[in-house]
């Protein structure tokens, strides 16, 4: 399936509504895998830094993985992968060519889509018209 926040941008409560229905979504379909799928590795600084809690943001960044409550979560930009194997992917501000290929991952059970601007959230809702908001 897949998912969207109802708003754009470096929304703090969005990101935080965003993982947390990710994580449930992996242990709900027991994988207890999430990848974080962002453009740029640097992206996790700042409003996701701030959600993760910077000592968490520092070890995802250095270490591409770290486990948070008994969930895998892994790290990825455009140019860097992972050991993620199967899960869901919180893909976090990607272009809208990104995110035709995060919506394409074989290894996606489901998607959950933080837009970066109202222009591509509007984009996206007009191609995924059953996207559900988180």
């Amino acid at each position: 399936m897949i998912y969207h926040t109802d708003s754009f941008g470096p929304d703090e409560d969005a990101i935080l509504r965003a993982l947390r229905h990710a994580m449930n979504l992996a242990v709900t379909r027991g994988n207890n895998e999430v990848l974080i799928k962002i453009p740029n590795i640097s992206n996790i600084d700042g409003a996701i830094s701030n959600v993760l809690g910077d000592n968490l943001a520092k070890r995802l960044k250095k270490n591409r993985s770290v486990d948070i409550q008994g969930v895998q979560v892994f790290l990825e930009s455009g140019r860097t992968k992972t050991q993620f194997s199967k899960g869901v992917i919180l893909a976090a501000y990607p272009s809208e060519k990104s995110l035709t290929g995060i919506l394409s991952d074989y290894r996606g059970t489901d998607t959950v889509y933080i837009p970066w601007a109202e222009a591509e959230r509007a984009s996206y809702l007009a191609a995924n018209p059953t996207s559900s908001a988180v």
